[in-house]
């Protein structure tokens, strides 16, 4: 059996993390460090250039956020994810890694303010255009306003503080249709009964989403939000990734 197969229930308490092979202990510990050790010169040189996956720098990597990210990826069924420090950072990264000056990002008007002033303000300074759908629960309404800049659509599972549900599905459909992924703030549903992904059912390669402002039970009772980042992207849609001016290869994406 592999963690794929594990219950909800179980991928709460031990995605992400295998136990400590010199301990036996099964919790995600936390590693208060900033750098790492490399074995060599030429395993820090590898791996600063991206040939080798490993910590670098907690700024880029850390142990206990990877574990966290991997955890809540599992629980949402995505194929990985990145903790970021709040969910306005979540919704922000998820669109500048498809979008440049020119593009344009088809969105329900149905949100939360502060996701409304990101992609109105924020982001139109950055040239990226948010273009509001009339009639959010209309599928082809989205239709209309995607053109051949256009690199997403945006919604919220449980918009914050209207509370009109995002119909998924179809709104899903008709992005896989256009090429482009569905960005889904699911804040509110949480994983356990409004996962957008098994919502979006056959669709499911059409669908990015993040989970910004994670509830503080994630942070062991510190009054602090969290913000996930998962993707889980159409090929065509994932710009190229450079490092250094060299072209890296594609992530692997969910079959």
């Amino acid at each position: 059996m592999t963690a794929n197969d594990w219950s909800f229930e179980t991928k709460q308490i031990h995605a992400g993390y295998d136990l400590d092979p010199a301990t036996g202990a099964t919790a995600l510990p936390i590693y208060q460090t900033s750098s790492y050790a490399f074995k060599d010169t030429a395993q820090a040189a590898s791996r600063f250039a991206l040939q080798e996956l490993g910590p670098i720098y907690t700024r880029l990597t850390n142990p206990t956020t990877d574990g966290v990210a991997a955890r809540i990826a599992a629980l949402e069924g995505g194929v990985g994810g990145l903790l970021v420090s709040s969910g306005q950072s979540a919704t922000a990264l998820s669109i500048l890694a498809l979008a440049v000056a020119g593009n344009n990002v088809v969105a329900s008007p149905s949100l939360y303010g502060g996701s409304v002033t990101l992609l109105k303000n924020t982001l139109g300074r950055l040239g990226i255009e948010a273009r509001f759908v009339p009639n959010p629960l209309d599928p082809e309404a989205w239709r209309a306003l995607a053109d051949d800049k256009t690199v997403a659509f945006y919604g919220e599972t449980i918009p914050n503080p209207q509370g009109d549900i995002l119909d998924i599905e179809p709104i899903a459909k008709v992005a896989h249709e256009v090429g482009v992924p569905l960005i889904v703030d699911n804040t509110v549903a949480t994983p356990l009964p409004g996962a957008p992904d098994r919502v979006g059912r056959g669709h499911r390669r059409s669908l990015g989403h993040q989970v910004p402002g994670r509830p503080r039970h994630l942070d062991r009772g510190r009054d602090r939000r969290l913000g996930q980042l998962r993707l889980c992207l159409p090929a065509r849609a994932l710009p190229p990734l450079q490092h250094a001016g060299r072209v890296l290869p594609r992530p692997r994406l969910r079959p």
